[in-house]
């Protein structure tokens, strides 16, 4: 019995992550597919990012956020941009690249607060 827990985790989170593989794969079709230039595909990239951040995966997930940034400045969707922004924050920061990701947030809070946009609202 001893022997068999051990075993029983280890299929347990190759299991679980195969399952976020494929739904980062599922997402990528999808964007793939999905050629209109709009705040669609804009949410897309950027759930594509968090996930590959969410699963450790930070220099894919630097490549979505900096897709995800380019649409949004083509847009000039500005909550998008300084969402972008402070997502490439949230990776640099986890990659213990402070310095870029102070970069990042700096950017992202200069948005916001010249927008007045507010991410997370006290009811």
């Amino acid at each position: 019995m001893k022997r068999l827990l051990p075993l029983l985790l280890i299929l347990t989170v190759t299991n679980f992550a195969r399952s976020q593989n494929k739904k980062i794969d599922s997402l990528i079709h999808i964007a793939d597919g999905y050629k209109k230039e709009d705040t669609t595909r804009f949410n897309l990239l950027g759930k594509i990012s968090f996930d590959f951040w969410n699963n450790d995966v930070q220099d894919s997930a630097i490549i979505y956020s900096d897709s995800a940034l380019s649409l949004a400045k083509k847009l000039n969707y500005i909550k998008g941009i300084g969402q972008a922004y402070n997502n490439l924050g949230l990776i640099y920061s986890q990659k213990d690249n402070y310095p870029e990701a102070l970069k990042n947030y700096l950017k992202a809070l200069k948005i916001f607060e010249a927008s007045r946009i507010r991410l997370i609202s006290a009811t």
